[in-house]
């Protein structure tokens, strides 16, 4: 879960700005209007379905439940793509039947661009990520036979990251 979280982030960084631009409109052109249309009734508000808000570039960044929904560069092992592309049986959106080529083409073209989201649109962090950095961190501290009293003053030090998310 936490790859293509990084790899949404890394593909941000290094593409050439030109790429970022195409990206951005392609996201206002091609992905956005499908989102608002079909995607947005059951997945924003207070209470997303799936813990998914797809109101806004952050929220599509963020993923949901079911973890990160992109890997840039890669439409085929991206969540999105596969819900909407009807890849999964158990997983079929939306639900009330599968979008035109043309919609599933464009938000697969884009991905496979880079999926560049509009400027300032960031990953909210999500808790199972973090429990699973802490998980690895905690493991890392045993492995390098670090104190336990500064394996403590660690864990201390990202406790409250943890109360914020």
């Amino acid at each position: 879960m936490v790859l293509p979280l990084l790899l949404t982030l890394l593909a941000a960084q290094d593409a050439p700005p030109a790429e970022v631009a195409a990206g951005r409109m392609a996201f206002e052109s091609d992905v956005r209007p499908v989102l608002e249309q079909h995607c947005v009734e059951c997945h924003s508000g207070e209470r997303p379905k799936s813990q998914l808000d797809l109101s806004t570039p952050s929220g599509l960044a963020s993923g949901g439940a079911r973890g990160p929904l992109l890997v840039p560069g890669d439409p085929d092992a991206s969540l999105l793509a596969t819900a909407l592309g009807y890849h999964d049986p158990e997983l079929l959106m939306p639900p009330t039947g599968r979008l035109d080529a043309e919609a599933i083409t464009g938000v697969r073209a884009w991905i496979a661009q880079g999926a560049h989201l509009p400027e300032g649109a960031k990953a909210r962090p999500r808790k199972e990520d973090f429990d699973l950095v802490a998980v690895h961190l905690v493991g890392a501290l045993d492995a390098l036979e670090v104190d336990d009293e500064l394996a403590a003053e660690v864990v201390a030090l990202i406790a409250p990251l943890a109360a914020e998310i």
